[in-house]
């Protein structure tokens, strides 16, 4: 593979794995949101859905855990091992949080390169915050495989709140009963 052909190879290998986390994140989101709904319906009344979903649509993700947290919090009331169980899907689902924002709202350079590069499968992002005493400039370098590993940690949350909170909200099953502790530790990740 001659260099052109690696840049564009390397390129679309970072821009598909950062499209498959930006996915992958909006399902966590879906999930989140079906959680709440099923969680607040009122089974007598078949509009309810409709209702909550409206109330839902224009949440963001941290606003949606925070709410999913305090549902599970008001409904496992008497179960309180129960919610430390839950504790870390929550941090997870604010930690990924903050990682899709720095990522979504960052600034990315891929396949940008100089004459002397021959690999181009890093991609530095940039983003700024400002802060009392100017401005924070954080510098991130990521491939592919971290977007990868991201995406996997996404969409294994994802599937324990959907296994979680279907199995309360519809056959009553307290998490312990849908999830292990050891399964929620695997959602656990660090960058660097």
């Amino acid at each position: 593979m001659n260099k052109e052909e690696k840049l564009e190879q390397q390129t679309k290998d970072l821009y598909r794995a950062i499209g498959r986390f930006s996915v992958e994140f909006e399902h966590l989101c879906w999930n989140i949101k079906n959680s709440i709904v099923f969680l607040m319906q009122d089974n007598k009344n078949p509009q309810s859905q409709q209702y909550l979903r409206v109330l839902l649509a224009d949440q963001t993700a941290y606003p949606l855990i925070t709410k999913l947290k305090s549902i599970s919090s008001i409904r496992l009331k008497d179960y309180q091992e129960e919610l430390l169980l839950l504790d870390p899907l929550f941090k997870f689902c604010i930690k990924i949080n903050e990682t899709r924002n720095d990522i979504i709202h960052g600034t990315w350079f891929i396949g940008w390169a100089s004459e002397e590069q021959t690999e181009f499968d890093i991609a530095i992002g940039i983003k700024e915050k400002n802060i009392k005493s100017g401005i924070d400039i954080h510098t991130r370098e990521y491939k592919a495989e971290h977007f990868d590993l991201l995406s996997s940690k996404l969409k294994m949350g994802s599937e324990y709140i959907s296994k979680i909170f279907t199995g309360l909200s519809f056959l009553n099953f307290l998490p312990s009963k849908s999830i292990k502790k050891e399964n929620l530790d695997l959602l656990n990740y660090e960058l660097k």
